[in-house]
């Protein structure tokens, strides 16, 4: 399963280990205390970090909560001292602590800015890939909730006082159904694992014949056949270098015997001829006079 988003603009922080927020802060897994139902979108009311949780610097919100992710207005930061872009403190698969009764069954997703504005298209299209996740990993439906009752997008303030009472997430509500729209142009789209599986199943025909065979199949039966032949090509350049080392070792040989005919030779011309004696030139004419 996935735990973790990924982008050149996501941040993680994994608070899930770090529950000193006391009894009942959630960071459960979904199913622990109930089945999952959604994700909730949250609006910080404020566009400080006093307004927004920080895993680091906790102390500017003395009552932070931990929602599974903040989404600031842009990749960067729009205000000094500031961390843009996205920020995820639990696994998708936990509870988080910001909606009372709601963490139990219901993820969150905290945005930066006021009730009174938008989120900016970078939120839309973040909050929407996050979304994305949950539909495909915990089976979160693309719809619109406005009831605890209901699986779906919804929203902090129809949790009521069981929820804490707050009207979050404001004017935001009224995007929820381009998030999920965006979202489900995303999950339509094939990841790059399920393009590579289908690449792999391909059908193609093997060179020698019309049998067809998938492409993975075939590739290896290649890289089988490569490998035996670089194996066959090492063992016949072994081969090749002891041959050329006997030749080189009977090359040596046949001087030193061309040598010591000479050096027979020599020893004939110094003896004495005498009668009945032939002389050296009369020796057989099968004998060789010169080595090669």
């Amino acid at each position: 399963m996935t735990k973790w988003l990924s982008g050149p603009d996501v941040h993680i922080v994994d608070l899930s280990v770090e529950n000193h927020f006391g009894p009942g802060a959630g960071f459960g897994r979904f199913g622990s205390n109930g089945s999952y139902m959604g994700t909730i979108l949250h609006v910080n009311a404020g566009n400080t970090q006093s307004s927004f949780f920080t895993a680091y610097n906790t102390a500017a919100n003395p009552n932070s909560v931990v929602p599974n992710f903040q989404v600031h207005k842009a990749a960067t930061g729009t205000h000094s001292g500031e961390e843009g872009g996205v920020w995820q403190f639990l696994p998708f698969d936990r509870q988080p602590w910001c909606q009372a009764d709601g963490n139990f069954r219901w993820a969150a997703i905290e945005t930066e800015g006021e009730a009174d504005e938008k989120l900016t298209d970078y939120q839309v299209e973040r909050v929407a890939r996050i979304i994305e996740v949950y539909h495909d990993e915990l089976g979160m439906p693309l719809v619109v909730t406005n009831s605890t009752s209901t699986k779906g997008f919804g929203t902090h303030k129809m949790g009521g006082a069981a929820w804490g009472g707050h009207p979050c997430p404001g004017i935001r509500e009224t995007q929820r159904q381009a998030i999920l729209d965006l979202a489900e142009e995303g999950a339509d789209m094939p990841t790059a694992a399920e393009v590579a599986a289908e690449v792999w199943k391909f059908q193609i025909l093997s060179p020698n014949g019309n049998v067809p065979r998938e492409a993975n199949d075939f590739l290896q039966s290649m890289i089988t056949r490569l490998m035996t032949l670089q194996s066959n090509d090492a063992a016949q350049t072994a081969e090749l270098g002891t041959l050329k080392h006997q030749l080189g070792t009977l090359k040596q040989q046949l001087g030193t015997l061309k040598q010591h005919v000479a050096d027979l030779q020599a020893a004939v011309d110094k003896i004495p001829t005498s009668p009945g004696r032939p002389r050296h030139t009369d020796m057989p004419s099968d004998m060789p006079s010169e080595m090669p």
